[in-house]
């Protein structure tokens, strides 16, 4: 009996999987990237219309976390975007051995740069809402 599927079936499916696992890892490392944005619109917009609204007396403390904070929102901006960016590597294309190790070696890559980014934008997340909380919660000027 003849073997149904065949290696050109398995190379087909090899291919399938790499390019699906590599979509994923794009639309994972979009949706950092507009995570990250937005905590930059809603921190900024949040802000200004606090210090709008209540005039509220901002000291060094609450200046300090806020550019902490769009330093931190930035350095997530950046890690998305750097993270969705392909990894190359030079390899021979007649050795499988090294067409293995490029392959592990850019998913490691794209792997820790999705947890990196994963990292800031979550702690820029936290000092978001810190810095509104400390915002709306300051005394006001005068």
């Amino acid at each position: 009996m003849n073997d149904l599927v065949d290696d050109t079936y398995w190379l087909g499916r090899a291919t399938e999987m790499v390019e699906g696992a590599l979509d994923q890892r794009k639309a994972t490392a979009d949706k950092l990237t507009s995570t990250a944005a937005w905590l930059a619109t809603l921190t900024t917009a949040g802000v200004t219309s606090l210090v709008a609204l209540r005039n509220p007396e901002l000291g060094t403390p609450i200046v300090v976390l806020l550019a902490l904070d769009l330093a931190v929102v930035i350095a997530a901006y950046v890690a998305g975007l750097l993270a969705s960016q392909p990894r190359f590597r030079s390899f021979d294309p007649r050795v499988p051995d090294e067409i293995r190790q490029a392959h592990e070696s850019a998913v490691l890559s794209v792997r820790r740069s999705l947890v990196t980014a994963t990292a800031l934008v979550i702690t820029a997340a936290v000092l978001s809402s810190l810095v509104l909380v400390f915002v709306a919660s300051a005394p006001r000027a005068g």
